[in-house]
């Protein structure tokens, strides 16, 4: 004994139905007048060797004394020892014993876990029994875990690919837990009782056409967002309206979806925009942004932007028609939200520029009603041009103030064709000792051959190189100018 304790040693080995078996030595060079070492095969359940630390068929080296304790029968049974089985192996032994010296082996066990992995043999009986029946009995504790996250856990996204129903995200747990995101035109799903966060909706998919421009599919309007939980809980976002940019034709965007409402103790969700329509050759109607969500005791969601519109025609009467502005929410006490600002309809050659009207904002009972949204801009190179009227602020009832009107859009055109700017939106009326919003300003307008609207970036030269009102456009419009 004492001479193996001065060994080192390789430790390997396998698992066979299901007991880990500690193979008979290899032979391996030995110096000349080594002592003999003898060799056994020893068997023992599987539950009750544990995973080595990082380890998977590798080797360690260490004093023989402390490996000669682990592939001991006697102390590695010893906690155990009715559900150990132990074999030796005589022959074995004996033509170890039987060996030249140049062929005498070292004592070499590898151990190959099979999965699930058990606790360690140091572990106490309780945690190794109770590891033994998790992967004995899988199906139960799966059980029980869908009953937990029935009423705790997170809702399901919608995957990319989803179609009809299978768009809108799932439900969050009944008490606890996040709605899941929608896709592709679905709505978001609603969050638990006491607290969660509603699921965003999904933004809608663009209009679809083949090689010929023939329209496969019109563009998709973005999911509703997913209500907050009853208690504690923020409404989603709603999603972006799809988008419509063809060759020829009319072109229609989606609107956008509106967003959730909170919990008692929340915020609502914000709307999501309207999509963007571009035509080389017809009407351009772009989509409305979506509603915000309701408040309770907290602030409501602001209403989308309206989609942009870009039309390009010889005839007078298609027009580019920008997106409504999505409506603020309305709470019952604190801030309500704000409306949406209109988007900018923007007329190539004769086509009319239109803008969108401005949102209004949200009403409130207690705390300040929401802003209206300002119109956008109306365009046009030789036909009439018209700035969206400003959204109404939204009004107070008890303690509250109104909110303020939004301002008109801009409207310009560079030819033969009359401009005009959109109305200022009136203020929001205030509740008893309240104040009520300022009405907003009516939108500046220029039909001069320089076509400069004060206040604006609109120039003559800048829509030599592109029509757009804002810095933000159409990417497939782009490609006109």
């Amino acid at each position: 004994m004492s001479e193996i304790r001065k060994m080192r040693t390789i430790v390997t080995g396998v698992v066979v139905a299901g007991a880990v078996v500690l193979p008979a030595a290899t032979p391996a060079a030995a110096p000349a007048g080594a002592p003999e070492v003898k060799s056994a095969a020893v068997a023992y359940p599987a539950a009750l060797v544990g995973a080595q630390p990082s380890v998977t068929a590798a080797s360690h080296r260490g004093d023989v004394n402390r490996l000669y304790r682990a592939a001991s029968p006697a102390a590695a049974l010893d906690e155990s020892a009715d559900q150990a089985t132990v074999s030796g192996s005589v022959r074995k032994v004996q033509a170890a014993a039987a060996a030249p010296a140049e062929s005498r082996t070292r004592l070499s066990v590898t151990h190959t876990f099979a999965t699930p992995v058990l606790a360690p043999v140091g572990a106490d009986r309780s945690s190794r029994k109770a590891a033994a029946v998790a992967a004995a009995v899988p199906g139960p504790l799966n059980e029980v875990a869908a009953m937990v996250h029935y009423f705790i856990g997170n809702g399901v996204d919608a995957p990319e690919d989803c179609t009809g129903a299978n768009c809108n995200g799932g439900n969050g747990g009944i008490l606890f837990g996040n709605g899941g995101n929608g896709a592709n035109g679905g709505r978001g799903g609603n969050a638990g009782l006491i607290m969660g966060i509603g699921g965003a909706g999904g933004g809608g998919v663009d209009a679809q056409y083949d090689e010929n421009g023939n329209q496969l599919s019109a563009a998709v309007d973005g999911g509703d967002g997913g209500n907050g939980a009853a208690l504690f809980g923020f409404g989603g976002a709603g999603g972006a309206g799809g988008a419509d940019s063809r060759v020829a034709g009319d072109a229609f965007g989606g609107d956008g979806g509106a967003g959730g409402k909170s919990g008692v103790f929340g915020l609502g969700g914000h709307g999501g925009a309207g999509g963007n329509a571009v035509t080389d050759s017809g009407t351009a109607v772009a989509g409305n942004g979506g509603a915000g969500g309701a408040g309770q005791l907290g602030s409501a969601g602001s209403g989308g932007k309206g989609g942009d519109a870009e039309a390009t025609s010889d005839d007078g009467t298609d027009i580019a028609f920008g997106g409504e502005g999505g409506r603020g929410g309305d709470t019952a006490s604190g801030a309500s939200g704000n409306g949406g600002e209109g988007g900018y309809g923007d007329g190539y050659d004769a086509a009319q520029g239109v803008g969108g009207p401005g949102g209004a904002g949200g009403k409130v009972k207690i705390g300040a009603g929401g802003h209206g949204g300002d119109g956008g801009g109306g365009y046009s190179d030789d036909g009439d041009a018209f700035g969206g009227d400003g959204g109404a602020g939204g009004s107070g009832v008890a303690l509250s103030n109104g909110g303020n009107g939004g301002n008109g859009g801009g409207a310009a055109s560079w030819g033969t064709g009359n401009a005009a700017g959109g109305a200022g939106g009136a203020g929001g009326k205030g509740g008893s000792l309240g104040t009520p919003g300022r009405p907003g300003m009516s939108g500046p307008s220029d039909d001069d051959v320089d076509g400069n609207i004060p206040g604006t970036a609109k120039s003559k030269s800048a829509a030599t190189a592109s029509k757009s009102a804002t810095a933000s456009k159409p990417a497939a419009k782009a490609k006109k100018r």
